[in-house]
């Protein structure tokens, strides 16, 4: 369960990168360069592995195996660290979730009504639509399941892999044909 529940994890976090190409993109023309994506992605990943690595090594040093896939849940209901903890994880879902949202409307309207239906650009009424589909979506999952390490379990381990793992290849052997 444990192998398990690592592989769904990491894979899940590995097919996070998606955000960074719409990312790229947001940069303003004249800063959409090598070296200002290199500062960016660095400073970026300097502050999430700072980040993830306190929570960690908190995590483990007060819990030892006996820590949670939501390191919350090990703490009492009531108490001030628990308090401390979900005030930070409540942070960081605050600035994480509009970035994750951009990429998931983004997606959903490129494939959906782009693709699939042949639609040009959004209107104010599609964008709303799509974004309010997509929150509504993600909070109603949200609020139906108390314990979301389950959610990265089953996500990361069936449509993370093939995301990760599986379409790369797939999408290079169709790029590259004539090899």
């Amino acid at each position: 369960s444990s192998v398990f529940s690592g592989f769904g994890a990491i894979s899940f976090a590995f097919v996070c990168q998606s955000s960074s190409f719409i990312l790229y993109r947001s940069l303003k023309d004249g800063e959409r360069t090598i070296p200002v994506w290199k500062r960016v992605s660095n400073i970026s990943l300097g502050i999430s592995y700072v980040m993830t690595l306190v929570m960690a090594v908190s995590g483990y040093l007060s819990f030892g195996n006996a820590v949670q896939g939501d390191i919350v849940n090990n703490f009492s209901k009531h108490g001030f660290v628990a308090t401390v903890a979900r005030m930070f994880l409540s942070i960081a879902m605050l600035l994480t979730y509009p970035m994750e949202m951009v990429v998931a409307r983004h997606t959903f309207d490129s494939s959906l009504f782009k693709r699939m239906l042949g639609m040009g650009e959004p209107s104010f009424i599609r964008h709303a639509l799509v974004t309010t589909l997509v929150w509504s979506a993600t909070t109603i999952t949200a609020l139906s399941v108390a314990n979301l390490g389950i959610v990265l379990e089953i996500v990361g381990a069936f449509s993370s892999s093939i995301l990760g793992y599986v379409l790369p290849p797939v999408m290079y052997l169709k790029a590259h044909k004539e090899h």
